[in-house]
């Protein structure tokens, strides 16, 4: 197994050297809007079950960001924020996002765009339980800047999932690995 998911690295390595390159060399047929919109993976934290993704685009002059969650309650508002650091690393929050509710939230950042954010980086999107208990984070995703390969591993007692983007073209790969004890899925 432990071979197989060096392979499924290596291989994605590769995929997504191919777009940077092809992006960065001046011979893409269609290059990306870079600067206008980022998506980011919000993964679950502990073992919430709330995931999703959070959508960053430049519009009219303010950055709108529209988080939408699967798992969420109803009938709870969620604080959400732009983080400094990472998922792994959180640090204090550097802007203030409308509250999740129902799984989505949308929020427009009058004077900031997404190349500004993307000159602060490293910046992480977060999610808390609710105004109560603001400690208990339910999902997180670290910004990463377009063009640039993100690889995120999640691991639990019995599953291992590697999901990759890049974002030179939109490709996402997934790839769940599930073991047990006398054998091997990939």
């Amino acid at each position: 197994m432990k071979n197989a998911l060096i392979l499924i690295v290596i291989i994605l390595v590769i995929v997504g050297g191919f777009f940077l390159f092809k992006t960065f060399n001046g011979t893409s047929t269609n290059p990306l809007p870079v600067g206008k919109t980022i998506e980011v993976i919000l993964s679950q934290q502990g073992e919430s079950g709330e995931s999703g993704t959070a959508t960053l685009t430049d519009v009219d002059g303010k950055l709108k960001v529209a988080i939408k969650l699967i798992g969420a309650p109803v009938g709870v508002a969620q604080p959400a924020h732009i983080h400094t650091g990472s998922c792994e690393n959180l640090g204090s929050p550097r802007y203030t996002l409308t509250d999740v509710s129902g799984g989505n939230s949308e929020t427009e950042l009058t004077g900031v765009s997404v190349n500004q954010l993307l000159g602060e980086l490293p910046l992480a999107i977060n999610v808390h339980k609710s105004a109560q208990e603001a400690s208990v984070y339910i999902s997180c995703g670290t910004i990463v800047a377009p063009g640039t390969e993100a690889l995120e591993v999640m691991a639990t007692t019995s599953t291992q999932q590697i999901v990759a983007t890049s974002t030179a073209s939109t490709t996402n790969v997934t790839a769940t690995s599930t073991t047990a004890s006398t054998s091997e899925e990939l």
